[in-house]
């Protein structure tokens, strides 16, 4: 009988290696997030320096219709308060005066004040810029008495309220109506604002 030769040793098999993940995209999420990060301070960065620049630069506001893109200088000017019949400047010399304040009898279906009359104020405005200014914002309110009360609009068709622009160097009055009566119209404080937010109020005090 044949001798059988003996069975091969049999190894046992290593521990199975993992297989090494690729950081590929794991490098390229970060890679992205930095980028965003980057952009946020830039965006920041200049936000900031613009505000900076603004406040830096007082008197520089909204542009005009005028000249589109190109800045209002406005700017405050010495004194925003006076009489009634004098003229504030403004730094760009653009000038403001309620040249008249009087009493109206109201004809028949016009607005009035409980003595049948209406307040009439007269208001000068003169383009101290080199572009046209935008007349259509200006605004005109009109208190009485010590304890400043306000005074209702009177609407009357015949009274002309500032509309459209003004060129350089050109004036242009209007006339805004309020109910106020007689008695009332003896102590007036007059706001005037030349566009909304491009100048600051000016206020003229005195009466009928």
């Amino acid at each position: 009988m044949s001798q059988q030769p003996p069975p091969a040793a049999y190894a046992a098999p290593g521990p199975i290696q993992p297989k090494k993940k690729s950081r590929v995209g794991l490098w390229i999420v970060l890679g992205i997030v930095a980028l965003v990060f980057i952009a946020i301070i830039a965006s920041c960065a200049a936000l900031m320096k613009g505000i900076g620049s603004a406040l830096s630069e007082p008197g520089i506001t909204s542009t005009s219709s005028g000249s589109p893109g190109s800045p209002r200088k406005s700017g405050g000017p010495v004194d925003t308060t006076a009489k009634i019949g004098s003229v504030v400047t403004y730094q760009d010399g653009t000038t403001i005066s309620v040249t008249k304040v009087e009493m109206r009898e109201a004809k028949k279906y016009e607005d009035a004040a409980s003595d049948g009359r209406y307040l009439v104020v007269s208001v000068k405005i003169t383009n101290g810029q080199d572009q046209n200014f935008d007349a259509d914002l200006s605004s005109v309110d009109v208190s009485y008495g010590k304890d400043g009360n306000q005074a209702e609009r009177a609407y009357i068709n015949r009274l002309a309220e500032f509309s459209g622009e003004i060129a350089p160097g050109k004036s242009r009055t209007a006339q805004y109506g309020f109910k106020v009566t007689k008695k009332q119209a003896a102590d007036l404080q007059v706001s005037v604002e030349p566009g909304f937010l491009d100048y600051p109020t000016a206020i003229f005090t005195g009466g009928v």
